[in-house]
């Protein structure tokens, strides 16, 4: 999150006609989907927003010294047809969120400014539709919630690989767990196959 508000921000918001907005932008596999608080479509940088009309609610922002993990609750509403798509078929757990705020020129309704004010990843969706109009509720956890994950490393062919794609020092690990061996003496596995004895029992031979 930004640490310092530009000044063309600050000043657009205690000028005598204030037009504040929200956008939100929500990353998908089939792309990142952005809306905000108003009609029709403003540009932020070389992203362009679309217009949903107005957020239902966006929960209190929080951020504490303890650095503790506060998420965000977005409602949308009225949200088109492929946000509800895009919600009901894609993966989205973990994928990044963001909420920006920003003012606009009263005149020509231009963006004058903007700034990241919450950055996460998404949990759950909750949607609802009534057959005229859907609305979305976005969880989203703080990226602080990371450092709270347990990681796991495990020695193992396929994790080795991961790490260093040519390293082949963990290839035979997975075959070792039910290998029986006899130290020292090289003839001393051997099976009976006759006799009436079990096949599979194991007698030492002496060489």
């Amino acid at each position: 999150m930004s640490r310092t508000i530009p000044a063309s921000l600050i000043a657009s918001t205690t000028a005598p006609q204030l037009s504040p907005f929200f956008a939100t932008s929500l990353d998908f596999d089939a792309g990142t989907v952005r809306y905000w608080t108003g009609y029709g479509t403003i540009t932020i940088g070389s992203a362009t927003y679309a217009g949903i009309g107005a957020f239902s609610s966006i929960s209190t922002i929080e951020e504490t010294e303890d650095l503790s993990a506060r998420g965000l609750m977005i409602d949308l509403t009225g949200v088109p047809n492929d946000l509800v798509s895009a919600a009901l078929n894609e993966p989205y757990q973990g994928r990044t969120a963001a909420v920006r705020f920003g003012t606009l020129n009263a005149d020509t309704g231009a963006v004058i400014e903007s700034i990241t004010i919450f950055s996460g990843r998404m949990d759950t969706m909750a949607i609802s539709n009534d057959g005229k109009s859907a609305n979305i509720g976005v969880s989203v956890e703080s990226k602080l919630v990371d450092f709270q994950r347990t990681r796991e490393s495990r020695y193992t062919h396929e994790e080795q690989l991961r790490r260093y794609p040519s390293d082949m020092g963990l290839e035979y690990v997975a075959g070792l767990q039910d290998k029986v061996i006899y130290w020292g003496n090289a003839n001393a596995t051997a099976f009976r196959t006759g006799g009436g004895g079990n096949a599979n029992q194991i007698t030492d031979e002496p060489y």
